[in-house]
């Protein structure tokens, strides 16, 4: 058996209807389990499931992903390209039928020069935003299914939702921080833009620290950084910050696969979110917070980003190593 969470499948999995959606791609060959949190009640209900339907190919978990196997490694592996390759034909023929998706096309992207001088110039103001609890590296995309996204008019519908998948919002936070920032602002005047923006980033904060003392527990972990992870403007593209590039690279691509999954789920039905409750019992599980515990120590340089002039050369070259070696995020200038 193998667990999988393609985009296609998450979709299906995150739709209104989707036990119906199921019926429709794969008749009686595919099962549904409604949202559990993994564990071993989830173990006990998978057992059951295909004890009830012994000639099933797979299984798919409400908000989740899929559960497919097979005799041998290789049956299995091409029992699940098969499945999810009948769901990503289902979804874009959707697409392909309704036309419009995310509701069409709201505000038009900058060209992809001024997207980049814009996101240069802001980058620094968001990350010293993000930063008011601990340091934060930031990572920038404009990729088409990005700004397909943050340009549509669903885009304020579906944002605050959240993601629906673990395996997301635990890099991403259940919902980004949208701006409200027209994407040809002027953003000269450093100061002004970090003043004008400083009260989005309290509402973000309030926002997620009201979310944390509702779904609390008695022994819940302490509230983590409350800041965004994933940060969406409109006719630019999307930002994400976190301890290192590296975190902050595939948080970004978490989150372009719940866009992906949103996608999915409103051509062939209507996107359903995590509730939230569910949502925090995930990302403050005691399970998690002992597998964070468990990480390595950050290393001396971590979340800081060092200029090395010079660095070419035999003794600048050494000296950025020994950064990198360090934690550090670093910059060469030859």
């Amino acid at each position: 058996m193998i667990t999988l969470h393609p985009d296609a499948l998450i979709a299906i999995a995150a739709s209104k209807d989707g036990p119906a959606i199921m019926k429709e791609i794969w008749g009686d060959s595919i099962a549904w389990i409604p949202w559990q949190r993994p564990g071993f009640d989830l173990g006990l209900q998978l057992e059951n499931c295909v004890k009830e339907n012994p000639n099933i190919r797979g299984i798919i978990l409400g908000s989740h992903g899929l559960f497919t196997w097979g005799n041998t490694s290789f049956e299995c592996y091409i029992n699940s390209l098969e499945v999810i390759e009948m769901a990503s034909n289902y979804i874009e023929n959707k697409v392909a039928l309704n036309g419009n998706v995310f509701g069409g096309q709201k505000i038009t992207a900058l060209d992809s020069e001024l997207r980049i001088t814009q996101a240069t110039a802001i980058a620094p103001i968001l990350r010293g935003l993000c930063s008011s609890s601990q340091g934060m590296i930031g990572h920038f995309s404009d990729a088409p299914r990005v700004l397909e996204f943050i340009n549509s008019h669903d885009l304020d519908r579906l944002a605050p939702l959240g993601t629906s998948c673990p395996d997301h919002f635990l890099r991403t936070k259940i919902a980004p921080l949208v701006l409200n920032l027209a994407p040809d602002a002027d953003l000269s005047d450093a100061l002004s833009v970090r003043n004008l923006l400083e009260q989005d980033f309290a509402n973000y904060r309030d926002s997620y620290a009201a979310y944390y003392e509702k779904c609390k527990h008695n022994n819940s972990p302490a509230m983590r950084d409350p800041n965004p992870v994933i940060i969406l403007w409109p006719g630019v593209g999307m930002f994400s910050f976190a301890k290192n590039k590296q975190t902050a690279r595939v948080a970004s691509e978490f989150y372009t696969n719940a866009i992906n999954v949103m996608r999915g789920a409103e051509a062939v039905s209507t996107y359903v979110a995590l509730p939230h409750q569910e949502a925090f019992d995930i990302e403050y599980w005691l399970l998690e917070e002992a597998k964070l515990q468990r990480m390595p120590a950050e290393k001396p340089l971590s979340r800081k980003i060092a200029l090395v002039s010079g660095a070419g050369g035999g003794i600048g070259s050494a000296i950025a190593q020994k950064m990198i070696n360090q934690g550090a995020n670093v910059v060469f200038q030859i």
